[in-house]
């Protein structure tokens, strides 16, 4: 269990789920920012 649990917690840490975490969180906090403005800006857009 012990083995499988940090297992588990380091491959969610190296490969996140594209689904369950989105793109712009595996970025630098510089890079999220700038995506969230970008993507707010493209969603007020349209």
């Amino acid at each position: 269990m012990y083995t499988t649990t940090i297992g588990l917690e380091q491959w969610l840490n190296l490969s996140p789920p594209p689904v369950l975490i989105p793109a712009p969180y595996v970025l630098t906090p510089v890079e999220i920012v700038e995506s969230s403005m970008t993507s707010s800006s493209v969603m007020t857009t349209y």
